[in-house]
């Protein structure tokens, strides 16, 4: 006949700390996902620039910023490197961003109205490859740097429950 039950865990110590737990966890993947993504873009590793942004970027015709020989794509003027940061949503980034994410064919505006008359450059219907910096798997711009974070801070996740399911 069985006397006595103890037991080694805490079910009601855990459910007091759940919500500081799971608000930790998530302040550690929104600031982990905005470094990575800088990191990604730091890194370079997306489709090589056209020809014709070389020419732009080497004469300076880019209405945002000045002459530059930097051949790294999304790194030209530092504003969308700059605008990634975790927030209470999750992580926020200039909205030109989002425009990178997908291939997307260049319009006719006032840009390529110039380039066209003053340059003879003919930009409009040209299609430009994405460029995801975003850290999401699948999309193949996972490092093992950025992977083992991810799994590390799934690890702290687990360690944290069980030490405040354990009494």
């Amino acid at each position: 006949m069985i006397e006595k039950i103890s037991t080694t865990f805490d079910f009601g110590k855990l459910l007091r700390n759940l919500d500081r737990v799971f608000d930790k966890n998530m302040d550690a993947r929104k600031r982990m996902f905005s470094e990575n993504a800088k990191e990604i873009i730091k890194g370079g590793r997306f489709k090589k620039l056209s020809p014709g942004t070389l020419y732009i970027r080497r004469h300076g015709l880019s209405p945002k910023r000045g002459k530059t020989s930097s051949t790294k794509p999304l790194i030209h003027t530092g504003n969308l490197l700059a605008s990634i940061k975790p927030n209470e949503e999750g992580v926020q980034f200039a909205s030109y961003g989002k425009h990178h994410l997908e291939d997307y064919v260049i319009v006719d505006n006032g840009f390529t109205d110039y380039m066209e008359k003053a340059h003879s450059m003919f930009m409009v219907g040209t299609t430009v490859p994405a460029r995801n910096f975003l850290p999401i798997t699948g999309k193949g711009n996972l490092t093992g740097k950025i992977k083992k974070r991810f799994k590390k801070v799934e690890e702290d996740f687990y360690k944290a429950i069980n030490r405040f399911l354990t009494r």
